[in-house]
């Protein structure tokens, strides 16, 4: 009988209990993991992909929990090449969240739920922070790469570099490039 209940899943239990008791348990917690959402776009502007994947959230100098700068350009590095193709990252954005427990009821009256405001999209240089949320929104918030299907073709017109000699009787001090489009 034991071996029955660890092989059971009862982190629900959990979920139905903080859901019935939110309006007077409810706190702001921190995130374990991450929804990242990368989007492939190839060169007709269409969809051609979604890759969804969960990444662990790490704790960062500031004692909050994020994912450090290297390991998102490592995350977009390994994404460039997808189903043989090259792609490159036009966007990113992070759908997040923060509502104060005691405004959730609040928000949710509302007749024009805006959204908008959980939308960001954050700096390339800096560690992506991810602020502490409500556990009902663990599960919506997440990240979103935006890749687009490099043009390898430019637009069908090959670029030729023609080097020519100034003059040849002269002393050659450099070389001057002129390009032709065919």
């Amino acid at each position: 009988m034991d071996d029955v209940d660890e092989d059971l899943d009862v982190s629900w239990v959990e979920t139905n209990d903080k859901l019935e008791n939110m309006a007077k348990h409810s706190i702001r917690e921190p995130m374990n993991v991450l929804d990242c959402h990368f989007i492939f776009i190839d060169v007709h502007m269409a969809i051609t992909k979604i890759v969804s994947e969960k990444t662990v959230l790490e704790v960062l100098d500031s004692k909050k929990r994020g994912i450090h700068k290297n390991r998102l350009l490592e995350m977009v590095q390994k994404k460039r090449v997808h189903d043989n193709k090259k792609y490159k990252l036009i966007h990113w954005m992070q759908f997040h969240v923060e509502l104060e427990p005691e405004s959730v009821h609040a928000f949710l009256e509302k007749d024009d739920l805006n959204t908008s405001d959980f939308v960001k999209t954050p700096s390339y240089l800096m560690d992506l922070v991810v602020e502490d949320s409500i556990f009902i929104f663990h599960d919506i918030n997440s990240l979103f790469f935006f890749f687009k299907e490099s043009d390898t073709k430019r637009n069908g017109k090959t670029m030729k570099y023609l080097l020519s000699d100034t003059d040849k009787n002269k002393e050659k001090k450099y070389t001057k490039k002129v390009r032709f489009l065919s």
